[in-house]
């Protein structure tokens, strides 16, 4: 099991917050939305080029923290350890590559503005060169297009800054070691859980066996099945006399004499 640690990712961040005007946005984590990345088939194909026919990956979140263990269970301990650690890494790494792109891609977006507007720019200068009378107004619309092209390059700059800093979003905080005991089967709680259930299982049997019985053993018995009528009298059990053939006398003082 290793232990992975969940980040912002700053691509995100700096995206939205470009998106929004250039406003502070809180950079959050989404828990239960990484955990799916994690357990997805990109991530697992990335650890089968490391580990071939690799195991499945479990995830959990720790608590309501942004700390998640990542599990795999092998018959070879070392396969085990391995693979967790895979996917770990390769979850960081994919993350990593897609926020890149993701900048990336808006680099060339705001460098296309970039483009406009300058040539806006140098269009308006070329107006107010060959006509100084239109100065005036067209002064007005340069500084608003020069503008514009500051923001945009601050943007880029932004993009560019943040693409050099980008993580995975996580960073391994306790990395899978090698097993030395293995996870299933628990034989000690195994055999405790038979115990109980076979001691449960025998007493339901005992008092399903005695509900259902009628065989008629006491005094009580008998009195219960013939509606209270009186007992004249009782046959004691003798454990001497083993042949039902031949008689066998047993006297009050002497029960177990012939």
């Amino acid at each position: 099991t290793a232990s992975l640690e969940l980040t912002p990712q700053l691509s995100a961040a700096v995206l939205q917050a470009n998106g929004t005007s250039g406003q502070s946005v809180a950079a959050t984590v989404d828990v239960p939305t990484d955990i799916q990345v994690m357990q997805s088939a990109s991530v697992y194909e990335a650890v089968a080029k490391r580990i071939p026919n690799a195991p499945s990956v479990g995830v959990a979140e720790i608590g309501t923290t942004n700390v998640v263990t990542v599990t795999v269970r092998s018959t070879d301990p070392a396969v085990a350890s391995e693979a967790a650690n895979a996917y770990a890494n390769s979850y960081i790494e994919i993350q990593e590559k897609q926020a890149v792109a993701s900048l990336n891609s808006a680099e060339q977006i705001v460098q296309s503005h970039i483009n406009s507007v300058q040539n806006q720019i140098n269009s308006t200068q070329a107006q107010i060169t060959a006509d100084p009378a239109k100065s005036s107004a067209l002064g007005t619309q340069l500084d608003g297009e020069q503008t514009a092209l500051i923001a945009f390059q601050s943007q880029l700059s932004s993009y560019q800054f943040s693409a050099s800093l980008t993580t995975g979003g996580g960073q391994v905080i306790g990395p899978a070691t090698v097993p030395t005991k293995p996870a299933d089967p628990r034989k000690v709680l195994n055999v405790i859980l038979a115990v109980i259930v076979g001691l449960a299982v025998g007493i339901a049997l005992a008092f399903l066996l005695e509900y259902y019985d009628e065989s008629i053993r006491t005094k009580e018995d008998l009195e219960r099945e013939t509606m209270g009528l009186p007992t004249l009298g009782l046959i004691p059990v003798v454990p001497d006399w083993r042949k039902a053939s031949e008689a066998y006398l047993v006297s009050s003082r002497s029960p177990t004499s012939p």
